[in-house]
């Protein structure tokens, strides 16, 4: 039986409706993984204040016994040196710290903040200061052997005075033997939250992709 031109039109209207639904589905859908994904590529970074007297260089490392990438240096216990450094997604990073000293006392000083919470210092918060208890400590070799930093006093102790821009509760911390032209090694671990796992780019697209075509071969059998 022949349809009629009226039942023609409305099964093409009807079909072009639902084409434009697809097409709008389809836009939100990939800027939806474009978004996911542009917050996956950035990740999370992690932001510090620091000196060591006398010098020092940071690194950022996937591995706990191997120097990681530099971040920074300095060479001047009297400025406060910010650096900010992206974290590998999804794995356990460790913040590395090889520090000198020339002569007279040295230590460490600096805070440390992550900008979001998809990870956590050891102390289980997303800031953290120098202090002798979330920080290894070794005259050796990053990867250790560790142990306990001496504890020389908050911000503000001297012979170093007030180091502006440091958290005020920031501790120096320092070798236990006040060793003199020197190098040490300070290490903490900096994880990921289980529960905010990142996404993988792959993973998105497909489930994307997978959704919409559900979405066409429903409206496509409602149509027919």
């Amino acid at each position: 039986m022949r349809s009629s031109p009226r039942e023609l039109t409305s099964t093409f209207v009807v079909i072009f409706t639902t084409l434009l639904e697809e097409v709008s589905l389809m836009k939100i859908g990939l800027l939806g993984c474009l978004a996911l994904t542009v917050s996956s590529a950035f990740g999370s970074t992690l932001s510090m204040n620091t000196t060591v007297d006398n010098g020092f260089s940071i690194y950022i490392s996937t591995s706990s016994s191997v120097l990681g990438t530099l971040v920074g240096t300095g060479n001047d216990w009297q400025t406060t040196y910010s650096y900010s450094t992206p974290l590998t997604p999804g794995v356990t990073n460790y913040l590395q710290v090889v520090a000198n000293n020339i002569t007279g006392p040295g230590a460490f000083l600096g805070d440390f903040s992550l900008d979001d919470t998809n990870f956590h210092f050891v102390n289980n918060t997303q800031t953290l200061l120098t202090n002798n208890v979330d920080w290894f400590f070794s005259t050796t070799a990053i990867g250790g052997p560790y142990t306990v930093a001496n504890d020389q006093g908050a911000n503000g102790v001297g012979p170093w005075g007030t180091r502006p821009g440091i958290d005020s509760n920031a501790h120096w911390i320092g070798d236990p033997g006040n060793c003199t032209n020197c190098t040490v090694y300070f290490e903490t671990a900096i994880t990921p939250n289980a529960a905010t796992p990142e996404p993988t780019t792959p993973l998105l697209i497909a489930g994307g992709v997978a959704l919409l075509l559900g979405i066409r071969r429903k409206k496509r059998s409602n149509v027919v």
